[in-house]
C-alpha cells in the first residue's frame, strides 16, 4: 500500500480520533472552569463526527474498523464527557434551597449530590444502551439498503425524489434520540446560561425568576434526554438527505450544487464563530420541533416496507 493510499484509509480515522480529542478537552476545560470552551468543544466534536462518515464514503474507505472505531469514540463523546461536563457546571452554580428537603429533614446538599451524579450516569448509561441496540440491530445497514437502487445506465432520480422516498422509509428512521443530539440536548442548560444575546432578555442562572435552568433543570434535562436515547421514539435521520446509501455531502452532483455547498458552509461556520452558543441553542430548537414532524411521517405516511421502486426494471439491483 502507498502512501497515499495509506492517507486515505487513515482519513476518517483521524477525524474520529479528533473528535474524541475534542470531548476530552471539553472535560478538562470544564474542570478548570471554561464552560463556554466546553460547548465549542462538544460542537466540534459533534462536527467530526458527521464527518468522518461522509469522508470515508468519498474517498471509498469505508470498513468495519472505522464503524466500531466510531461508535467507541461516540459512547465517550456524546455519553460519558457530556455528563462529566455537566456535572463540574451543576458544582459551579449558585446554592439552591429546598422546602421538601428542610421539611423532611434531610440533608439538601447530599440529596441534590447524589441526584445530580444519578442523572450524569443515567445519561451515559442510556447512550452505551443506545448505541449497543443500534449496531446489534445492524440500523446502519438496514438504513442504507433503503436507498434507491440503479443501474450506472440508469437516469439517476432527482435528489427532491430520493429525500421523499427516504422519509417514507420506517427503516430510514431512528429509534430513539442520536447519540450527538443527545450530547446537545444535556449541554442546552450550559449554553442557554451562556448566551449574552438571550441572557438579556430571559435572565442568567441563579437570578431569580430566570428562565435559564439552574442545578434541578439540569439534572431533568440528563434524565429527560436519557429516556430519549433508549427510547423507541422514532427520530429523522440525516441520512435522509443522501439521494444513494454510499454518496457523501462532500460530493456534489453538478455545478450548482458544487457551489452552493461551500457556501452553505460558510454561512455555517460564520454563524459558529461569531454566535457559537446562539447557533447550538438554534439546532437543538429546531431537533426538538423535528420531533413531532417524525412522528406524523412515521405514524402516517411511512410505510414498513420497500415503496415502488422509481426505476426501470433492469435496474432495480445492481
Amino acid at each position: 500500500m502507498g502512501i497515499v493510499e495509506a492517507l486515505k484509509w487513515a482519513a476518517p480515522s483521524v477525524l474520529t480520533i479528533g473528535a474524541l480529542v475534542c470531548g476530552l478537552t471539553a472535560v478538562r476545560l470544564s474542570a478548570e472552569g471554561n464552560f463556554g470552551g466546553c460547548v465549542q468543544c462538544i460542537f466540534c466534536a459533534c462536527l467530526l463526527d458527521g464527518l468522518d462518515g461522509h469522508t470515508a464514503r468519498a474517498l471509498g474507505t469505508s470498513s468495519a474498523f472505522g464503524f466500531e472505531l466510531d461508535s467507541l469514540c461516540d459512547l465517550a463523546n456524546f455519553g460519558v464527557c457530556p455528563a462529566l461536563v455537566v456535572h463540574f457546571w451543576m458544582r459551579s452554580l449558585p446554592e439552591e434551597t429546598s422546602n421538601l428537603a428542610q421539611l423532611i429533614g434531610c440533608s439538601f446538599e447530599g440529596c441534590r449530590a447524589s441526584l445530580e451524579w444519578a442523572a450524569c450516569c443515567c445519561h451515559a448509561g442510556c447512550c452505551a444502551l443506545r448505541l449497543a441496540r443500534f449496531n446489534v440491530q445492524g440500523h446502519a445497514e438496514q438504513m442504507d439498503h433503503q436507498h434507491l437502487h440503479y443501474a450506472k445506465r440508469t437516469a439517476k432520480p432527482p435528489v427532491s425524489s430520493a429525500i421523499v422516498h427516504n422519509m417514507l422509509q420506517r427503516k430510514m428512521y431512528f429509534e430513539g434520540l442520536p447519540a450527538p443530539m443527545g450530547a446537545a440536548w444535556a449541554m442546552f442548560p450550559i449554553t442557554l446560561s451562556l448566551s449574552s444575546k438571550l441572557t438579556a432578555f430571559l435572565g442568567a442562572v441563579g437570578e431569580a425568576g430566570a428562565w435559564a435552568v439552574g442545578r434541578r433543570g439540569a439534572a431533568a434535562t440528563l434524565f429527560v434526554t436519557a429516556l430519549l436515547m433508549v427510547s423507541s421514539l422514532p427520530t429523522l435521520s440525516s441520512k435522509m438527505l443522501k439521494p444513494e446509501s454510499d454518496s457523501s455531502h462532500l460530493q456534489s452532483r453538478n455545478k450548482m450544487s458544487a457551489l452552493l455547498k461551500p457556501l452553505m458552509a460558510g454561512a455555517v461556520l460564520f454563524a459558529v464563530w461569531g454566535y457559537p452558543f446562539e447557533t447550538f441553542l438554534t439546532l437543538v430548537v429546531l431537533h426538538a420541533i423535528s420531533l413531532p414532524a417524525g412522528l406524523v411521517l412515521f405514524y402516517g405516511m411511512a410505510t414498513a416496507e420497500l415503496l415502488a421502486p422509481m426505476q426501470t426494471r433492469r435496474g432495480k439491483m445492481k
